[in-house]
């Protein structure tokens, strides 16, 4: 099995997050070797040395670094529609991103059609809805088995959609791959010990967890309301 992964690169240069977790991880598990000719690095389960047979590996490279900005968010959005378009053994895309509040791994149950008014490192702000042609606060259920993805240790389903940037991201995506699936994963804003085998074993889950049906628009009523109730209330700043 082929997992794109993508993430984020530090969100304030010289402030006080001089590094971005998801990049770092991103790195950490795929191997990343600059020297590597193909920049297609294999899933090495416990990220140290192959064992055979492996169950699936990652792709990742440098590229896959997207800048925090909403111009970089769009471009990275058609990149990655058109990679997968054009690799149809790539199964599932997972995005990652920076929790600013968040001391542990969080797996994003939906995307949703709205902006925030933060402001990205460009200093444009983009607020509102993310596609006009659709509704406003619209829902697109992750196309990953979260609840299995949450079941990790140190690891939990966040049902109510962020309005930065990794959402933004996360709701371009899966509105424009069909493909696939899509899915986004916070990272702790923190490194700590054991932090790479955990999005390890998250990714794991993604491949035991079987076939699961990319819900668009038309998520459970229930869910759409709990997570709009509650977005404001529980995302914290985080991109």
């Amino acid at each position: 099995m082929r997992i794109l992964v993508t993430a984020f690169k530090p969100f304030r240069a010289g402030g006080n997050l001089h590094t971005n977790t998801s990049e770092l991880i991103a790195k950490a598990i795929s191997g990343y070797d600059p020297t590597a000719p193909s920049g297609e690095f294999r899933f090495l389960s416990g990220g140290s040395k192959l064992e055979a047979p492996l169950k699936h590996h990652i792709v990742f490279s440098p590229e896959w670094l997207f800048d925090v900005t909403f111009s970089s968010a769009d471009r990275a959005a058609q990149k990655i529609q058109t990679f997968v378009e054009q690799n149809p053994d790539i199964e599932a895309v997972v995005c990652m991103g920076q929790g600013a509040e968040y001391d542990s791994f969080h797996v994003e149950k939906f995307a949703r059609n709205h902006t925030g008014n933060e402001q990205d490192m460009a200093g444009v702000q983009k607020t509102g809805r993310i596609c006009a042609r659709t509704p406003p606060h619209e829902l697109i259920e992750s196309g990953l088995p979260v609840d299995h993805m949450g079941s990790v240790p140190n690891t939990s389903v966040n049902y109510s959609p962020t309005d930065y940037l990794c959402n933004y991201l996360f709701y371009k995506v899966a509105k424009g791959v069909s493909a696939c699936r899509v899915g986004f994963v916070h990272c702790p804003l923190s490194l700590y010990k054991g932090c790479n085998k955990t999005m390890e074993s998250i990714l794991d889950k993604i491949v035991s967890g079987g076939q699961h049906t990319h819900v668009r628009s038309h998520a459970r009523s229930h869910a759409r309301s709990h997570a709009r109730s509650h977005a404001r209330s529980h995302a914290a700043q985080m991109y």
